[in-house]
């Protein structure tokens, strides 16, 4: 009845239709509206960006070049001062005698080409004959052999190589500027240097290792524009100073850019995608040794630089939306307050929380299905009524029969083992646990039935045991002997695994000191004796039972019992009840060698039998 009563009320005429329509005219052309407004600022805060790029170029490289300059024509006074034309003149010459008094010769004016700009970290000289020459402090003895490894075969002139560690020191990375010398004249008597022509064909090459962190920190305080990145390439368009694992290194290096900023004369600017992303790059040239300075500007992030304008447009967005469901529900109020009164009655009965009838001054529709709903209510509420009462009925019985037969702490301590069990990934004992529980379980309850055959109390027992010895990491053994002819003899159920559990929780106590039992064992034996009896005995090779303590505990009330055997009076009374008086248990003990519980009662059909009071 439920469900056609929401049926009829999704078939209705709703007037929220004007709410959804003005909703949706509202939102599509407040889509369109920030569409526009988040392109147009996109485009003026694109186009600032460039004009700042610009302006940063064009300063930096004009700044840049007079450092290069000024380094060059520094270097050139270093070339021709008195103790480098000697050096010079002896390095052509090959005389190896003189390498000591050039190499503390040219000293003072090697510190001053160093200290000339902030962005020189250190100077050497490499003859054609391989002498080396640096400040004192890095020594003389170094392999030179191949110029440190660099190569130089494409090196013509003036040129700055990539970004590389400093052969000296090997710490810092530098950007080398390697300066070809030759000589127009070379004689005994005099050499006049020039620096050009290749590395291999030169008297010697004189490399200014330039700073590039400092190289790139000055480059950071040009730049105008927070989401760019500025580098120095060379002539060939190949990035300087942008180490391999750097931001922008994998950009720098693209095909296409390097080609772009190669061909570049005064200065470029064009867009190119990588990596899911476009990027702004514009490129100026600093007219010394075909160097060019690039920015690079990933459109993403200067973009994400516009998050005033989004909220600003978010926040249009709300106010417009709201000021459109306030008129949208005035205007429908009036139509579907009675549609909204009865879907929230519908709400309750689903919620369960409608406990008073709905009276409606509505003769139409709505009128109808309030009375359907009332009708539904009283109808309902009969029917949980005589559900309540079954379900206690059958709960009375099921807690009786539960809390007789299972001891609760034991399956939460259980539960709780396999718990830490799986916590510990060991997967095979937990699993073996929950399948040694269920089984417990299942044999326990035995679909409420006070009886059990003999073979299946025996795999309770076994699997209580398989349980305990998971939780206390025992190795407690059990074994078993049954006459055949018992297999499948009815006997009450349960009477086993509280003599079970007293032998482990007494015999194995974890609390016995100096303990000596190696292999603790628990064993049970069933047989039918000539006298018609059924005998029962249950023994382990544990610390003994205190057979006084466990003899008073047979005959004593529940609620008098002071001793740890409960279980032993339990299986006691239960056994007097469906086998009589002639029903009796004995207790003997040798401990850590054998102690038992023997129980002896009549072999008798009890499959019928049925007991008042248990």
């Amino acid at each position: 009845m439920l469900t056609k009563i929401i049926i009829a009320i999704k078939n209705l005429k709703i007037k929220y239709k004007i709410l959804l329509c003005m909703i949706a005219i509202t939102t599509t052309a407040l889509f369109f509206i920030s569409f526009i407004s988040y392109s147009y600022f996109a485009s003026v805060y694109e186009k600032d960006t460039k004009s700042n790029t610009r302006y940063t170029l064009n300063v930096a490289s004009a700044s840049f070049r007079n450092h290069i300059n000024s380094t060059l024509k520094n270097a050139g006074l270093f070339v021709t001062s008195p103790s480098m034309l000697t050096t010079l003149k002896d390095i052509s010459l090959s005389n190896k005698e003189a390498y000591i008094y050039n190499y503390g010769y040219i000293q003072d004016d090697l510190e001053r080409l160093i200290q000339s700009e902030n962005f020189i970290d250190n100077i050497l000289v490499i003859g054609k004959n391989k002498d080396f020459f640096a400040l004192t402090k890095y020594g003389l003895n170094h392999d030179v052999s191949t110029n440190f490894g660099w190569d130089l075969g494409h090196v013509s002139g003036i040129s700055l190589l990539t970004i590389r560690k400093n052969p000296l020191d090997n710490l810092k990375n530098v950007i080398p500027i390697i300066l070809p010398i030759s000589s127009l004249n070379i004689a005994s008597a005099s050499i006049t240097p020039i620096i050009s022509g290749t590395p291999s064909d030169s008297i010697a090459n004189l490399f200014i290792l330039l700073d590039a962190k400092r190289v790139t920190d000055y480059f950071k305080e040009f730049n105008k524009n927070k989401d760019s990145v500025l580098y120095l390439a060379n002539e060939d368009g190949e990035p300087l100073d942008l180490l391999d694992n750097s931001d922008i290194y994998n950009i720098a290096t693209n095909p296409d850019v390097v080609e772009h900023i190669k061909s570049t004369k005064s200065s470029e600017e064009f867009n190119k995608s990588i990596d899911n992303d476009s990027f702004l790059i514009a490129s100026e040239a600093v007219d010394v040794c075909g160097l060019k300075i690039v920015s690079v500007v990933s459109k993403r992030e200067l973009l994400s630089g516009i998050d005033a304008i989004k909220s600003f447009i978010l926040g249009e967005w709300v106010l417009s939306f709201g000021l459109t469901v306030i008129l949208a529900l005035m205007l429908s109020q009036f139509i579907t307050r009675p549609i909204v009164s009865l879907m929230d009655v519908v709400n309750k009965i689903i919620n369960g929380t409608y406990n008073i009838r709905t009276t409606t001054k509505y003769n139409d529709e709505i009128g109808i299905l309030y009375r359907s709903i009332n009708s539904m209510y009283d109808t309902i509420q009969f029917q949980i009524e005589q559900i309540k009462q079954e379900e206690q009925d059958k709960s009375k019985s099921e807690i009786k029969i539960l809390t007789e037969q299972i001891n609760p702490h034991f399956i939460y301590n259980t539960l709780e083992c396999i718990h830490l069990e799986i916590l510990s990934n060991n997967t095979v004992s937990s699993a073996a646990m929950i399948e040694s529980l269920g089984e417990f379980l299942r044999i326990s309850l035995n679909y409420g039935h006070d009886i059990i055959p003999i073979k299946r109390e025996l795999k309770h027992i076994t699997e209580y045991i398989n349980i305990m010895n998971h939780r206390s990491n025992q190795k407690i053994a059990f074994r078993y002997t049954i006459d055949e002819r018992l297999n499948n003899y009815q006997v009450v159920k349960l009477i086993l695994q509280p003599l079970v559990e007293n032998c482990i929780k007494h015999g194995f106590a974890s609390d016995i000191k100096n303990n000596i039992i190696l292999s603790p064992y628990i064993e049970v034996n069933i047989n039918l004796k000539q006298d018609n009896r059924i005998h029962i005995e249950v023994s382990d090779n544990g610390r003994g039972i205190n057979v006084d303590e466990a003899n008073d505990s047979l005959y004593q009330l529940s609620d008098d019992i002071k001793s740890n055997h409960v279980g032993l009076n339990n299986v006691y009374k239960r056994l007097r009840l469906y086998y009589g008086n002639s029903t009796n248990i004995k207790f003997y003990t040798t401990p850590y060698y054998k102690s038992s519980v023997v129980i002896n009662i009549p072999y008798i059909n009890i499959n019928n039998k049925k007991h008042p009071n248990y």
